[in-house]
């Protein structure tokens, strides 16, 4: 056995599932960041359609009624 080969067969024992995984997991990080970030960009502060109205609210003059309100108290 060469040199050359005990150097190839230690670049093969790596592990490409484990390293697929990783890969596959960053992508996939960069890839909600940036459905998130396009979410942020895309959002509007007013609604479409939004009006703004204004209105002048009088005070009902207060009236000067007398009312009485009878009550009774039963004991227990």
């Amino acid at each position: 056995m060469t040199v050359a080969t005990q150097r190839y067969r230690r670049q093969r024992r790596r592990r490409p599932v484990l390293r697929a995984l990783l890969v596959t997991a960053t992508l996939g990080a960069v890839f909600a960041l940036g459905i998130a970030l396009g979410q942020a960009i895309a959002t509007d502060q007013t609604p479409e359609g939004a009006t703004t109205q204004t209105r002048t609210v009088v005070p009902v003059a207060a009236t000067r009624e007398t009312v009485t309100v009878t009550t009774t108290v039963t004991s227990p």
